[in-house]
């Protein structure tokens, strides 16, 4: 969830081993681990948008987001289905590298 908004649902196992979402993925990065073979880290800038009133067009994470592109501040991801009882709200869930 950020900012009020559920941008990734599955089993859990999934999630953290392969986050389709970029949120999910910076997440699941900055957790430290032993083990070298985790995911890159994806560092975050930018400021939070203000959750108070967002725009229901612009992606709440748009800002922040490495991937963010003018789509992305003019149509709000619908939380999509994928295979393995996957749910992600982005424009580009599925194809972003891990």
């Amino acid at each position: 969830m950020y900012l009020g908004k559920i941008v990734e649902a599955g089993p859990a196992r999934d999630v953290f081993d392969h986050p389709l979402h970029p949120y999910t993925k910076a997440l699941v990065a900055a957790v430290p681990s032993i083990n070298e073979h985790g995911l890159e880290r994806l560092r975050l800038t930018g400021e939070p948008r203000s959750p108070i009133d967002p725009d229901p067009n612009v992606c709440r994470f748009y800002g922040r987001c490495p991937y963010g592109v003018d789509r992305c501040k003019t149509e709000m991801p619908a939380l999509r289905s994928f295979p393995g009882d996957r749910q992600a709200a982005c424009h580009f869930a599925g194809t972003l590298a891990q």
